[in-house]
């Protein structure tokens, strides 16, 4: 069947139309390929920045674990800094309180500056005995060297709650642990001057006070123990038992720091060590 005058019409028009695109292309393409040229080089730059970021992101999820850890190490370290303030051994508190009152009561007294330098230097005195004594203290745990005698351990906060009224009366545990102090200092005297030996006592001239002690060692207990005498305590410190004293040793006896044996002929305040 023959085509028609106007489906002709028409599919001339078509190709005309499309040699108009062809020729307006081929007239334009520079000016196209130039536009090309402008998206690709955004298509790199896109591509540029985009494996920039990917970097960055790695970088950002590295310091990320890192402030995790720094987290989880800064928690430990918090948690073993609350159990230290929790676990502070009531003696350090009750020695380095001492030390703040003495400093507080240097700088309170007026005009006695070669007084303050002698105090000051014998705190400075003090610490480095404190230092020596520490290291000493290394060596006998290192070396399992014995001690000479056993220190009473001071009375914490929550054995002093529990000691009843009528024995403790208006008594601090500051006091308390004065007290304990002061006995340690009598025990460490005694049993240093035994530690001597019969020899070094002569050689000290403290042979006789060596040979009292003996005696009341193979008199009066009869067996290794720690004691000290109301002799004992005035000797050393030049003061009696007075009846706050006795009081406070029935506090001490109460917490088993100290007992009376049985049997013994002078009173004495043995040492309890288990």
């Amino acid at each position: 069947m023959a085509e028609s005058v106007e489906d002709v019409l028409i599919e001339h028009e078509t190709k005309l139309e499309q040699l108009t695109i062809a020729t307006t292309l081929i007239q334009n393409k520079k000016v196209i390929a130039s536009e090309l040229s402008e998206v690709q080089e955004s298509t790199f730059s896109l591509l540029s920045a985009i494996s920039s970021a990917k970097s960055d992101l790695k970088e950002l999820r590295k310091k990320n674990e890192e402030l995790v850890n720094l987290v989880e190490n800064l928690k430990k370290l918090n948690n073993r800094i609350s159990h230290m303030e929790n676990n502070i051994p009531p003696q350090l508190l009750y020695d380095y309180a001492n030390v703040v009152k003495e400093r507080e009561y240097i700088k309170v007294q007026p005009n006695m500056q070669s007084t303050h330098s002698l105090e000051i230097d014998s705190l400075e005195d003090v610490f480095e005995e404190t230092s020596r004594n520490s290291v000493k203290d290394c060596k006998k745990t290192l070396f399992n060297e014995p001690e000479i005698f056993p220190r009473l351990k001071p009375i914490s906060t929550k054995e002093f709650e529990l000691i009843p009224k009528y024995m403790i009366g208006r008594q601090s545990l500051d006091t308390i642990n004065r007290f304990v102090s002061t006995i340690n200092d009598v025990l460490k005297a005694k049993y240093s001057l035994l530690a001597l030996g019969k020899n070094g006592a002569k050689k000290k001239g403290e042979l006789n006070l060596y040979m009292h002690y003996k005696m009341q060692e193979s008199v009066d207990t009869g067996e290794r123990v720690y004691f000290f005498t109301a002799e004992d305590y005035q000797n050393h410190t030049t003061m009696k038992l007075d009846k706050t004293k006795l009081n406070l040793l029935t506090v001490l006896r109460h917490c088993k720091r100290l007992c009376n044996p049985k049997g013994a002929k002078t009173a004495q305040y043995t040492v309890v060590t288990t």
